[in-house]
């Protein structure tokens, strides 16, 4: 998978998580109940994405543990987690890419 590709992919799931977010803000600041039992912060914002490119990152990478992810489920949590670390210093290389090329295209 080329950086494009992941640039992408961070771009989709930012537009999302970000919408979600102006939607529970705006939830709070009227007084309306709001299901989702994570609060949409910039750092939730992040993690999410962290670990969705470094699940992405392993797949694409054949990692024979994110088969056994696949397979097993939620009864692997902790296996998630596992995946996820060994491949975070790449999607945060990626996320850091990201927002230096939102930053720059503002400028």
């Amino acid at each position: 998978m080329n950086e494009e590709r992941i640039l992408g992919i961070i771009t989709q799931l930012m537009d999302k998580l970000s919408n979600t977010q102006r939607l529970q803000n705006l939830a709070k600041e009227n007084g309306l109940a709001y299901k989702p039992v994570i609060d949409f912060s910039d750092e939730a914002i992040d993690n999410i994405v962290v670990s969705m490119i470094a699940l992405t990152l392993a797949s694409q990478a054949k990692d024979s543990r994110y088969d056994l992810l696949v397979r097993t489920g939620i009864q692997k949590r902790s296996l998630k987690t596992e995946i996820i670390n060994d491949f975070k210093d790449e999607a945060l290389h990626y996320l850091d890419l990201y927002k230096r090329n939102l930053v720059s295209s503002q400028v």
